[in-house]
């Protein structure tokens, strides 16, 4: 594998990785904060749907264009033109 292969999977694996501390952690506040007597949620799990809207739609996006990209080039260079 050339450099630019291996930095391109390592940036996949930092984001995969950041995806998925995001994902867990939210899920811990909510087992965490939840409060199972109320079915109403409590402010913790509303401040937490308020920055996930802020921190996990652009990981998730970036997430998916270094992967496309990444097999994007791939495919390009198995079949060139």
């Amino acid at each position: 594998m050339k450099a630019e292969d291996w930095v391109r999977l390592g940036l996949a694996f930092a984001l995969f990785g950041l995806l998925a501390i995001e994902v867990i952690a939210a899920l811990w506040v909510v087992v965490v904060c939840c409060n199972q007597s109320t079915a109403t949620p409590t402010p913790a799990v509303e401040n937490l749907k308020s920055i996930l809207t802020l921190v996990l739609s652009p990981t998730v996006a970036l997430f998916g264009a270094v992967t496309g990209f990444y097999y994007g080039t791939k495919s390009e260079t198995k079949n060139p033109p």
